[in-house]
């Protein structure tokens, strides 16, 4: 996924990630967030809105843009949709 393909949604309807940092650059701000996934903790990135970013430490959620999504095939690994 692409950073600007997350964003920041309600609890309940996203994927639960702790800020581990932020880099802010001006007009653009982007979130590293661990999250726990069945090989462990893992880090991604996501693209939020530089006025009003979450602070390092805090718990918020994460959810892809539906448009962007791609699925694939798990046994070919053939693209789906």
């Amino acid at each position: 996924m692409r950073p600007e393909d997350l964003k920041l949604v309600p609890e309940k309807e996203g994927i639960p990630v702790t800020v581990e940092l932020l880099e802010e650059l001006g007009s653009d701000a982007f979130l590293h967030a661990s999250v726990r996934g069945s090989e462990g903790l893992q880090v991604i990135v996501a693209r939020v809105d530089p006025q009003d970013p979450p602070p390092k430490g805090s718990d918020v959620a994460l959810a892809p843009t539906a448009a962007h999504l791609h699925w694939f095939e798990t046994a070919s690994g053939n693209r789906i949709a």
